[in-house]
């Protein structure tokens, strides 16, 4: 078994385990059911996870690599799960089979068929170990995170994400991995199982629990701001205090760095409470719509901080594969500069959360509001520094292009954080990051399809080439593929990625084309500074294309030159995530 490929031992298990032919002594309406459903008999003559074992022997020099990969290129992406140093792929079978499971599948990057074959057989062994035998443990739950964190290896199987997040939230209740061990009160929830039940010695949580934990508030966190609006799990008093212990302890150099990850969410979070509430979104009310844009440059100067004070980090690395000298895969390999990496996948993260604060600027039910009632608003602008002693004055129609173009210089920085990822880089990020870029050319859409006479598109197009962003894109992504597979050993992306370049390329295209309607036909941006500040106009009346924009939620509307046709639309959206 040893001396053959996975292709080899893939192909003679699915051979083996075919049923064979019923005997003749059993009736032929029951052996047409045996005949009708082959999987239950291999099924049950062998595990998911015996026929995993055998397609990747834990001792092979296969597993080696895939593990050390896993641990060097993929974790420090993901660095909520981290094995200890020198953990070998025996040791992480016998203790966490699941783990040993999903790690070998998702870097298997050198045959995208090959993985989804170790997919389907992590999704059998998790399904019956949780639904089935009803199991719950610490690395049942770090293998369905690392499962979740990497969707889009899977997405051929039709998971998503948003069904994945529930039942790793529901394990953080069964593990209690929500709060200290023994801290129930009087007063907390409990059967007739707790009466009698002699409390334990006071602990504590281990850094490797308290990861975990944080791993699913992020996860949930990005998927809400990004993807699907669910029920994620809110920043909270504990939630803080992990962050402030896994800080101090910094068992691995990726500690830092997961921290800034949770404090950028934990300020997402902020902004879903008090911007995108259901009750301030559907307020019909003076102080409901006043209360969400009042609240704007206050959440501005808070993400603004988390800014700075990533662009001041001097000593965020993330490890190479240095203790993995011998591997031929890693001797060879292009080590990307540690330290910008990380920085990169900050930046990325937080210009995510400036457009998910500026895309408010799309709900017209806000600011027509607020421009029929206040003439003008005392915000200040990031833009505007006014002097020490004044106030500006700023019309609610001001303020809100001046928050439409805040959206679009963050999505363009986003992006040219992405482009400066190597390709190592690339072929390695979770999926949450493949969400927040898909969330933000979602959001260009739709403020590209915005007409307004105090909204001049052709001067703002001048100031940021949108189609340019996005074919850049385009031709990054394509020319990765390709080298990826040039590369020895070969490396590949999911296959939907080539459908999202094409993709990228169309809708760069029609772009260029909604700009060039403005440009020739569309009068709407004519005298557009002669009405901005017009009091005797509420400014709203013309916007066209924007509306009422919920927590995640990125409309692309056909009002304009902007159509995507259905294919285009589901394409990227079920790639990205996001539900139209």
């Amino acid at each position: 078994m040893e001396g053959r490929s996975v292709s080899d031992r893939t192909e003679s298990l699915t051979a083996d385990s075919l049923p064979s032919s019923p005997s003749s002594g059993l009736s032929s309406a029951y052996a047409s059911t045996l005949s009708s459903v082959p999987n239950t008999s291999a099924i049950v003559e062998q595990s998911a996870l015996s026929t995993f074992k055998q397609l990747i022997p834990p001792d092979s020099r296969e597993a080696s690599e895939l593990l050390a990969f896993f641990c060097s290129e993929m974790a420090p992406l993901f660095p909520f799960i981290r094995l200890p140093w020198g953990t070998t792929p025996r040791e992480l079978l016998l203790e966490k089979p699941l783990l040993y499971m999903v790690i070998m599948g998702i870097a298997y990057q050198s045959d995208t068929q090959r993985q989804q074959v170790f997919a389907k057989l992590f999704r059998e062994e998790i399904s019956r170990s949780i639904l089935i035998c009803g199991e719950s443990s610490l690395g049942l739950f770090q293998a369905l995170l690392v499962y979740s964190a990497w969707n889009h290896v899977h997405m051929q199987l039709k998971a998503r994400l948003s069904n994945l997040l529930p039942l790793a939230m529901v394990m953080v209740t069964d593990l209690e991995l929500h709060r200290e061990p023994h801290t129930r009160s009087k007063t907390s929830p409990g059967a007739l199982r707790e009466v009698g039940r002699v409390p334990g010695a006071p602990n504590s949580r281990t850094l490797e629990e308290r990861r975990a934990f944080l791993g699913v508030f992020w996860l949930s966190s990005v998927t809400k701001t990004c993807a699907k609006e669910i029920d994620g799990m809110r920043f909270n008093r504990y939630a803080d205090q992990c962050c402030h212990i896994v800080q101090e302890a910094m068992e691995y150099p990726t500690d830092s760095y997961l921290v800034h990850l949770v404090r950028i969410q934990q300020i997402a979070d902020t902004i879903a409470t008090t911007v995108y509430s259901d009750n301030l979104m559907g307020s019909s009310t003076l102080n409901g719509s006043v209360a969400t844009p009042m609240s704007i440059s206050s959440l501005e100067r808070e993400v603004q901080a988390m800014g700075d004070k990533i662009s001041e980090m001097q000593h965020l690395v993330i490890p190479p594969a240095c203790e993995f000298p011998d591997l031929l895969m890693y001797r060879h390999a292009r080590l990307a500069d540690k330290e910008g990496r990380e920085k990169a996948m900050l930046m990325i993260s937080y210009h995510t959360v400036q457009a998910y604060l500026y895309k408010i600027a799309l709900n017209d039910q806000i600011f027509s509001s607020l421009s029929a009632t206040t003439p003008g608003c005392p915000w200040t602008s990031n833009t505007d520094v006014p002097p020490s002693n004044t106030t500006p004055t700023i019309t609610p129609i001001v303020r809100r292009a001046d928050l439409l173009v805040s959206c679009l210089f963050a999505i363009k920085s986003l992006a040219d954080h992405f482009l400066a990822l190597t390709d190592m880089v690339i072929f390695s990020l979770p999926y949450p990051t493949w969400l927040q870029l898909g969330h933000c050319i979602l959001i260009l859409t739709r403020v590209m399809e915005i007409r307004h006479s105090t909204w001049d598109l052709g001067y703002v197009s001048q100031l940021l080439d949108f189609r340019e962003v996005l074919n850049r894109l385009a031709r990054r992504l394509d020319k990765v593929i390709s080298r990826g597979r040039e590369a020895k050993p070969a490396r590949h992306l999911p296959v939907i990625f080539e459908a999202v370049v094409e993709r990228l390329g169309e809708i760069g295209k029609l772009i260029a084309e909604g700009l060039h309607a403005v440009g020739s036909g569309n009068n709407r941006n004519n005298g557009a500074h002669n009405d901005i500040g017009n009091g005797g106009r509420d400014g709203n009346e013309g916007w066209a294309g924007a509306g009422a924009v919920g927590d995640g939620a990125v409309i692309c509307g056909d009002e304009t030159g902007l159509v995507f046709d259905d294919e285009t639309t589901q394409a990227m959206c079920d790639f990205f995530g996001v539900e139209v």
